[in-house]
């Protein structure tokens, strides 16, 4: 009896193990062999070199640092935006307004658009002659003549990071919104009968009651950002000047374009790794901050 419900817990367990191995770790797994190799699809080449494509790309690909920067850039800019805009929103759709419910509803439309759409909706409202922006900007005689959001190193940056906020900004807006509906009414009446403003309100009562929803989006955001591709890729290719280039991107042009699949799969492996290093060391302060062990 027991040997035969163990069998049916393997059985129904089965499944989705064969799609982690499936899914998960074999390509990992192959990619971590593939990253010790020089494998290149131009060259017909395939030999073990070591750690040799790591000690490159750390000592004599000054590109990959560049792409380090932008990453921290993009994903630094994101995370405190969407967090930002999610909170602010939330926080205006919690009150009793005419509408609330539409505007709810609307504000969750660019969430459910694929990235790539979204980069090819935002190119074209940073057209310099058919975008609205532009057209905005120089009615409000902010500008006098259009400019190349994209298509200047100085700004595509930014024009990636907009990009990304109006895409995921709804995901912060939403658990704000929850988080927020789930505190007491009893809280902010006592409140008020003590005198306490709105700001006072926010910082002894809010705050305190969704901080724990602030820091999980600080991990989730930031993990997703870092390793976030087909936006950037479809609206700056990483250009102008490599100056959108991101570590997913590179990866996807050493690998795919370029053909060297060895160096490609050790790029790849910053990115794993430094998204488990900053999970870790972020759970474990969350973890001393909180005084949970």
């Amino acid at each position: 009896m027991k040997l035969t419900r163990k069998i049916e817990g393997i059985l129904f367990i089965l499944p989705a193990f064969i799609f982690l191995v499936t899914i998960y770790i074999y390509p990992l797994s192959y990619s971590l062999k593939l990253s010790f190799f020089k494998k290149s699809l131009a060259t017909q080449e395939s030999y073990f070199v070591g750690l040799e494509n790591y000690k490159i790309i750390i000592f004599a690909d000054d590109l990959f640092w560049t792409t380090v920067k932008n990453t921290i850039v993009f994903t630094i800019g994101s995370v405190v935006g969407q967090i930002a805009i999610g909170l602010g929103l939330a926080l205006l759709l919690n009150q009793k307004i005419k509408g609330r419910d539409f505007f709810r509803g609307l504000w969750l439309f660019p969430w459910v658009l694929p990235p790539a759409m979204v980069a090819l909706l935002w190119i074209w409202l940073y057209h310099p002659q058919l975008g609205i922006f532009n057209d905005i900007l120089i009615k409000l005689r902010i500008l006098t003549e259009p400019i190349q959001m994209l298509g200047d190193p100085t700004l595509a940056m930014v024009g990636a990071i907009i990009t990304n906020l109006w895409r995921g900004f709804p995901l912060s807006m939403v658990m704000f919104l929850a988080s927020l509906q789930a505190i007491p009414v009893e809280l902010y009446e006592a409140s008020i009968i003590d005198g306490a403003s709105a700001v006072q309100k926010f910082r002894y009562i809010t705050f305190p009651l969704i901080k724990y929803t602030f820091l999980l989006l600080i991990l989730l955001i930031t993990i997703w950002t870092f390793g976030f591709f087909d936006l950037i890729w479809v609206l700056t290719r990483g250009g102008p000047f490599d100056a959108t280039e991101v570590l997913p991107t590179y990866v996807y042009r050493m690998t795919f374009m370029y053909l060297k699949f060895g160096y490609g799969s050790a790029l790849s492996w910053f990115i794993v790794i430094f998204i488990g290093l900053f999970s870790f060391l972020y759970v474990s302060i969350w973890r001393k901050i909180s005084g949970e062990i």
